[in-house]
């Protein structure tokens, strides 16, 4: 057998066969009209904002009006993390249960919303170390961007602020649509609410 036999019986055996010819894709009916953008408007309703402090990698502002945070009477649900606040109607038989903390509305730099619940001081104007440092954090830092890390050595949190300057928060003129969600779901308004359910013994 000559080479040039055995270079066409390798051409024969490795050769891929034409691929089969299609129908043509009709690109201009999966192609967007030239309006689309009225396809991509959505509303910018805040739907959810947790009630929870902010992560120590967040950047985010307290709102710089200490005048519009809410004081509550707020539980804790240990066993699945959350918070809620109890209804002035309920809070003479769950003393000992609930303690006063202020709500304050932060907004965090990918301009989504939070509410940090911090503890007031005590009747006898005591308080921890760490809800301490975390309300003068709130009140110095109020309208700049900060992150809080938590220094275990002192007992307390400390704010970090960003080495570049970064455009101030943009804060809405009514800050109680977001309070109001916040809360919505997270409040303890009858006696039938599982988590009293739960500390009765009832579930």
């Amino acid at each position: 057998m000559t080479k040039k036999q055995e270079y066409n019986n390798d051409r024969a055996v490795f050769e891929l066969p034409m691929p089969q010819s299609h129908t043509p894709v009709n690109l201009s009916d999966l192609a967007l009209p030239q309006d689309f953008q009225h396809l991509a408007e959505v509303s910018t309703e805040v739907l959810a904002v947790p009630l929870k402090r902010p992560g120590k990698q967040t950047w985010f502002s307290p709102h710089p009006e200490s005048a519009l945070w809410m004081s509550a009477a707020i539980i804790q649900d240990e066993a699945e993390g959350d918070a809620f606040v109890v209804a002035s109607g309920l809070r003479g038989e769950l003393t000992g249960e609930w303690v006063p903390k202020i709500l304050v509305p932060c907004l965090t730099r990918q301009g989504s919303w939070m509410v940090w619940p911090i503890r007031f001081p005590g009747p006898d104007g005591k308080i921890d170390t760490w809800n301490q440092s975390a309300l003068e954090i709130a009140k110095k830092y109020g309208g700049k961007w900060i992150r809080v890390v938590s220094n275990r050595e002192i007992g307390a949190y400390e704010a970090a602020s960003p080495i570049s300057p970064l455009d101030p928060p943009a804060w809405p003129e009514d800050i109680n649509p977001i309070l109001q969600t916040a809360l919505k779901g997270n409040i303890i308004g009858n006696r039938d609410h599982p988590l009293l359910k739960r500390l009765r013994g009832e579930l």
